[in-house]
C-alpha cells in the first residue's frame, strides 16, 4: 500500500463520518421541526 493511497483512504473514512454526523444531525433537526409543528 503506497502513502497516497493511504491518505486517500483516510480522507475518504473522516468524509465518510462528517457525513454520517451531518446526517444524524439533520434527521434531529427534522424531529424537532417535526414536534415544533
Amino acid at each position: 500500500m503506497s502513502a497516497s493511497a493511504s491518505l486517500l483512504l483516510h480522507i475518504c473514512r473522516h468524509a465518510l463520518v462528517v457525513a454520517a454526523q451531518d446526517a444524524g444531525s439533520i434527521g434531529i433537526l427534522m424531529n424537532v421541526g417535526v414536534e415544533v409543528r
